[in-house]
Parts: C-alpha cells; structure tokens; sequence
C-alpha cells in the first residue's frame, strides 16, 4: 500500500475465506500472496479494491463463528453452516 506497488495483501480475512471457500488452507503468507497475485492482473487499485471486498465480505458473514445466511459466496462454501 505504502509505496503503491502491486503487491497482494494476505491478512487473517484472507487466509479464513480462502480456507472457507476449499481454495487453499496453507498458512503461509508467501504462498497466499502469489497465488493471489497469479490469478489476477498486476493492479493496485484491482488489489485494493479486491482485498477491500475480503474484509467486508468477512466482516459482515464470514466472521469467527460464520453468518452464512445471506452470504454472497454461499454456494461456493464448503463450510456453509
């Protein structure tokens, strides 16, 4: 964000939907952050807009304990409650 590189931020959000969604369960920061930064076009506004979306997202559903009523990816989840 700092110095408006196109770099991935991989937070603990990202890391639960992705688990979540039965995308990747793996921890590691480095290995989130190029499989994110290989599926989507080298853009900082598109990946801060895009993790913008992951922290709504799990604010408003996928929280610690998930709301999944009404959640947008419901029917993507493979922890769907």
């Amino acid at each position: 964000y700092a110095l408006e590189l196109p770099s991935f931020v991989v937070d603990a959000y990202t890391k639960r939907l992705l688990s979540r969604l039965g995308i990747m369960t793996a921890t590691r920061y480095g290995e989130m952050q190029r499989w994110f930064m290989s599926q989507l076009v080298d853009d900082v506004p598109l990946f801060n807009n895009f993790h913008a979306c992951i922290v709504l997202l799990c604010k408003d559903f996928c929280l610690t304990k998930p709301r999944c009523e009404g959640c947008p990816l419901r029917q993507n989840c493979k922890s769907v409650n």
